[in-house]
């Protein structure tokens, strides 16, 4: 009967062990592998079930902890890579130390190579590698002068949710205030959600203050929010007549040319849009230029990123918009660099309308 004890006390033992496994290797994931968490990029959504509230304590938090000790985040809306402090680990625990003097610890209780549970402050938090409905998707809130013949239009905030991924999304809004939801609408043309035109930037003391603008989308059936902020700056002022805005076409190609600003952190696009200057169904959206006064396009020239060159298809004879969008980035954020097109801080455009003549 001891024999038979024994035996039983080890099969229920070894059964435990079993069940404390993952499928992550069949190890047991409640001991921390630190090899299995580092160099890579964790998600955790923090979806608190409030959709239209103005918080930040519910957004989506992207956190990188290198093997050589460095410590990441991620500024989800644009993309950009910061260096935020250091990280070490102990016993089923990890302590992040951030460069502003705050300390957290991460009581590890499970582990494995595309999920990380912790405990936080005595709130557990969910951590898991980037989810296939998160790839690729952006979102930037920015601010947008119009200028025309006539004077320069009030001051508006433009936002812009982009990527592939848009297309499966169900919901879009920006919250730039406590009670201001502002909806976005979907462009297929140029797979994005967009505003309505309907945000004034003098409503939220833009642009003389900072402010962070919220975003709210459900995409694959998935809720989640993060942010975007916008500083306090815009481009210098500008008239119609100062940015010289000339189109012409010369059989199948359009050449544009303009004065140019002094400042070399300004940046240039040149879009062709239908005569009613609907820019969610554009002919061309060109890439971000820098340095540049003029700018030949035709059916070969490359657009930004999921937009489709559609040059070839203006008729001899039709009205066309080209519009010039002068173009200020984010502080800190490098022209070069992958996802400079959506941290933009402000635009000033112009534009003329242009008969398409080929003889």
């Amino acid at each position: 009967m001891v024999m038979k004890g024994g035996k039983c006390l080890l099969i229920f033992l070894f059964a435990g062990i079993f069940m404390s496994c993952s499928d992550d290797g069949k190890r047991d994931d409640t001991i921390l592998n630190i090899d299995k968490v580092t160099g890579k990029y964790w998600y955790c959504i923090n979806w608190a079930n409030t959709p239209n509230s103005y918080t930040t304590e519910d957004l989506v938090e992207a956190v990188k902890l290198e093997s050589s000790g460095k410590l990441w985040t991620m500024d989800f809306s644009g993309r950009i890579d910061r260096e935020v402090g250091t990280w070490f680990s102990g016993e089923n625990e990890i302590t992040l130390r951030y460069d502003n003097g705050t300390t957290e610890k991460w009581g590890v209780l499970h582990s494995g190579s595309n999920y990380l549970t912790v405990m936080v402050n005595k709130g557990e938090r969910k951590y898991v590698t980037e989810p296939v409905y998160l790839q690729d998707l952006t979102g930037d809130a920015y601010l947008i002068n119009e200028i025309k013949s006539s004077g320069v239009e009030p001051t508006r905030v433009g936002v812009s949710v982009k990527g592939k991924n848009t297309v499966n999304m169900s919901e879009a809004s920006v919250i730039a205030a406590p009670d201001k939801v502002f909806k976005l609408a979907y462009r297929s043309r140029v797979k994005s959600w967009t505003d309505k035109g309907d945000i004034v930037a003098s409503e939220f003391e833009l642009p003389e203050n900072t402010r962070d603008i919220v975003f709210y989308i459900k995409v694959s059936g998935h809720p989640l929010k993060f942010k975007d902020r916008i500083y306090a700056e815009n481009l210098p002022q500008r008239s119609f007549r100062d940015f010289g805005l000339n189109a012409y076409n010369e059989g199948k190609s359009l050449r544009v040319e303009w004065n140019p600003y002094d400042q070399a952190s300004v940046y240039y696009r040149v879009e062709v849009l239908k005569e009613n200057a609907d820019a969610a169904n554009p002919y061309f959206v060109s890439q971000l230029y820098a340095g540049i006064e003029s700018l030949s396009v035709d059916s070969n020239t490359k657009t930004e990123t999921d937009v489709e060159n559609r040059m070839g298809d203006l008729k001899n004879g039709d009205k066309y918009i080209v519009r010039l969008s002068a173009i200020l980035l984010e502080p800190g954020i490098d022209y070069n660099h992958k996802y400079s097109n959506v941290n933009i801080q402000a635009i000033s455009y112009v534009q003329r309308t242009l008969v398409w003549t080929e003889e």
